[in-house]
């Protein structure tokens, strides 16, 4: 956003910039957590207004173009604010998403229903080869064989040659699995790709400001928005997550925190919150995950009390 803008303004002004479109009747759609302190995913939908010429500015996006959809009446579930956007575009109502940690594990980061969170909240890619075997070569995944332990198409969102997120897509009709819908897909997952790079780039520029003393601790300030985010997110529907106190650490709480970060997924957070304790923040997390995680910590002389839980 630059000084001045409503959210309106700024859909506007970045369409123009990014696509050559000017676009009326805009409207919010929803906002979920988005990776970071002071980050938030925001959704708009809106209206072409005039020509239909696309000039896409490539040092932004990667394609761009015109889909036709029907409108999609089924009732929503509980989902990220993207799943429920690509659930919307795709005319798919199960749509999950997960961000992937150390290049092997998918991290369920959100849903739109319990079908399309059947793989779970963790995903060892390697044992689904049919999917692994597509993301090694970036590319759609179409369960062609109908197997009901797999979706029925999926999409990788890449780093280079790393994926970073997968987007799976469980209740498409076999007629509609088809180039044009992986296409569709793709310039989903562009979007998506698009959007995680500009936050982190920003999140690069703050880090300093973020953590203490350089480490892997987040300041109260931002732990303490982080929390109140996804608190919020949890209430709607949005997202679910555990909320772990520490109290006590064997070798001082000063030195906590490195030794949590060596055994948290990338998805979770370490913060300090306004009265000074320690907390860490699991996301996309039910009572079994925690309860390892807290067994690892006490391994290593943590002990952790759940303070707060949240889930879908």
């Amino acid at each position: 956003m630059e000084y001045g803008e409503s959210l309106e303004d700024t859909v506007g002004r970045e369409v123009r910039e990014e696509v050559g479109l000017k676009v009326k009747n805009i409207r919010y759609y929803g906002s979920q957590p988005w990776g970071f302190a002071q980050n938030i995913q925001v959704g708009f939908v809106c209206e072409l207004d005039g020509s239909d010429n696309i000039t896409l500015d490539c040092s932004e996006l990667y394609q761009a173009d015109f889909f036709s959809r029907e409108v999609v009446k089924n009732e929503r579930g509980t989902s990220s604010i993207t799943g429920q956007m690509i659930q919307d575009f795709m005319d798919c109502r199960d749509v999950s998403l997960y961000r992937i940690d150390r290049e092997k594990y998918g991290r369920l980061f959100g849903r739109t229903s319990q079908k399309a969170g059947s793989m779970g909240y963790t995903v060892y890619l390697p044992d689904k080869e049919p999917l692994y075997e597509a993301f090694t070569r970036q590319e759609v995944y179409l369960n062609r064989n109908l197997d009901p332990e797999y979706p029925v198409m999926a999409c990788g969102i890449y780093e280079g040659e790393q994926i970073e997120m997968m987007i799976l897509l469980w209740s498409i009709p076999f007629e509609r699995m088809t180039i044009g819908e992986a296409n569709r897909l793709v310039v989903i997952s562009k979007m998506i790709q698009k959007a995680v790079e500009r936050s982190a780039a920003y999140y690069d520029l703050l880090k300093n400001e973020k953590y203490q003393d350089e480490g892997p601790v987040l300041k109260a300030e931002e732990f303490e928005e982080l929390v109140v985010t996804y608190h919020e997110a949890g209430e709607k529907g949005l997202t679910e997550y555990i909320l772990l106190q520490v109290v006590f650490a064997e070798g001082g709480m000063e030195n906590a925190g490195s030794i949590i970060a060596g055994i948290l997924r990338h998805t979770d957070y370490i913060g300090y919150r306004d009265d000074g304790h320690l907390f860490i923040l699991l996301t996309s997390t039910d009572r079994k995950g925690c309860g390892l995680v807290q067994n690892h910590l006490a391994q290593k002389g943590i002990r952790t009390v759940i303070r707060e839980e949240i889930g879908l």
